[in-house]
């Protein structure tokens, strides 16, 4: 009998993980070296007369099937030098044909004119190639006004890196330009933002982006794409949500992301008042309980709070961890297997950090200037910190204020963080893989209210992104998660679901 490597399995090599079967999306599996053998005859020309326990196992794993066709040229072993990223953001241009009021990318209203020549855009997707990457979001700015924006994609396609997903705000998006995404055989998904029906122009500072979207949408649906709807909420558009959610339903959107609209250097000098974070969580507990009151197919995820899921007709929680404490476990699992580089070529934690990064002054690492596979190499990363003043305790209140609502909250929050204000601490990590790789233990060791807090296994830190922005430190913890759980809205969200099982069961 014959054996050949299955479809979709590459095998590969990277730092501190040698031997290595990658799937599309997948998680890597872990080859052990008694496999490497019985690997070598899976060629589709050997034949294997008898089924071995190492035979079995590479069958099971799903790295081998029967057949006599021999793997690709792409499927074969190939080495990394290199820690495991196998996926990437890119934001390939900074430029935008509409001026958003919260733009995670800026640091005020100016307009950013950073972007990748096409050059330098090739040298970067076989960086790309030569680190082992095998997915792609296409971002911006505006990806689509880039002038190379398909010839970037046709590049990607010729070293076999799928543009998993690209992000637009949908202006450019024409039926033409879909079947050449087609031709390439990529079938991303895309992400589109959509903030509210009578709001969507005035948040994203253009006259017709409403219509434009909408269209937009309706045609990339009749095509076959997948679509996911980014939706901001604050208190200018919190009452045109769930009319707004039904119609993103009725339209065929598979799935779709409610955000309050975070403090991010632009909108908290654009808002006159941040949606406070009780009221965001009140918020999120009333829509799940009305979202499933009513038949729907959309699954909702309501960012850093809950899951709405109206297939199964349950919310379940999306801001805690619920599984077994592990705290060699990374901060964040995302931003560990997806490189984010900004249009400027800086290399960030999450694209969403990007903004923050530039207002603190700091670069983890450019890829326009040192080699991608450096940047992210054991080599390259002594888990050392960038030591600097953080921001002052008047600007720190005045959006603790903005974001809580109370000055209660905001000042008691302020006094338990007051030693820092002022002084020279550690603010992040020296390098981009010291960021990335960081444990829930590092948050824990350094973060004294987080050690001695009932709820830290649960919460592990909360988000990076919001404790650097709100602190300018990168291990403080995350106020909105001590929020979460100390105001009760867990708790509460937990009964909600239990009474639903009760309903259901009568």
């Amino acid at each position: 009998m014959k054996y050949t490597f299955a479809r979709d399995f590459l095998f590969r090599g990277f730092e501190r993980l040698p031997f290595v079967g990658i799937f599309p999306y997948g998680k890597p599996v872990n080859i052990k070296p008694e496999l490497l053998d019985t690997l070598d005859l899976c060629d589709g020309t050997t034949d294997i007369p008898e089924m071995t326990e190492e035979l079995k196992t590479l069958i099971d794993l799903g790295l081998v099937v029967e057949g006599d066709t021999p793997p690709t040229e792409h499927q074969k072993y190939r080495y990394h030098k290199n820690r495991y990223f196998p996926d990437g953001s890119w934001q390939i241009t900074g430029r935008c044909n509409y001026r958003c009021k919260h733009c995670f990318n800026a640091v005020d209203n100016s307009p950013i004119f950073d972007e990748f020549t096409l050059d330098e855009a090739k040298a970067l997707i076989a960086d790309f190639a030569s680190c082992g990457v095998q997915n792609m979001d296409i971002t911006g700015g505006e990806p689509t006004i880039h002038p190379n924006f398909m010839e970037i994609l046709t590049e990607l396609s010729k070293v076999n890196i799928r543009v998993h997903r690209i992000s637009t705000n949908g202006s450019k998006i024409t039926r033409e330009m879909l079947s050449q995404i087609k031709e390439l055989g990529f079938y991303p998904e895309f992400r589109m933002s959509f903030d509210g029906i009578g709001f969507h122009d005035k948040f994203r500072g253009h006259k017709g982006a409403e219509e434009t979207t909408l269209k937009a949408i309706e045609l990339l649906v009749s095509e076959g794409f997948p679509v996911k709807i980014e939706m901001n909420v604050n208190i200018d558009n919190i009452d045109t949500i769930f009319p707004s959610i039904n119609l993103m339903d009725k339209m065929g959107v598979h799935y779709l992301r409610v955000i309050r609209t975070m403090e991010t250097p632009r909108w908290v000098q654009n808002c006159e008042k941040l949606f406070p974070g009780g009221d965001y969580y009140e918020f999120a507990l009333k829509l799940a309980e009305d979202y499933l009151k009513e038949p729907h197919k959309m699954h909702i995820n309501v960012f850093h709070t809950l899951h709405i899921d109206p297939i199964s007709g349950t919310a379940y929680t999306g801001a805690e961890h619920t599984g077994p404490y592990r705290g060699r476990a990374t901060v964040c699992g995302h931003n560990r297997h997806e490189l984010s580089v900004s249009s400027n070529g800086d290399l960030s934690p999450c694209p969403q950090m990007s903004g923050v990064l530039w207002k603190l002054g700091i670069c983890l690492g450019n890829v326009k200037e040192t080699p991608l596979q450096n940047l992210i190499s054991d080599a390259f990363s002594d888990g050392s910190y960038k030591t600097g003043f953080i921001m002052k305790k008047p600007e720190i209140a005045a959006v603790m204020s903005m974001y809580s609502g109370s000055e209660e909250f905001g000042n008691e929050t302020i006094a338990d963080l007051e030693a820092l204000f002022d002084r020279e601490v550690e603010v992040v990590p020296k390098s981009y893989l010291d960021a990335v790789d960081m444990r829930v233990d590092t948050i824990k060791e350094r973060t004294p209210r987080c050690a001695n807090c009932k709820y830290f296994e649960r919460c592990q830190g909360g988000c990076r992104l919001v404790a650097l922005g709100f602190t300018g430190v990168y291990t403080q913890r995350d106020i909105t998660k001590c929020l979460w759980f100390y105001g009760g809205f867990a708790d509460r969200l937990e009964a909600m679901m239990k009474e639903k099982e009760k309903v259901h069961a009568g």
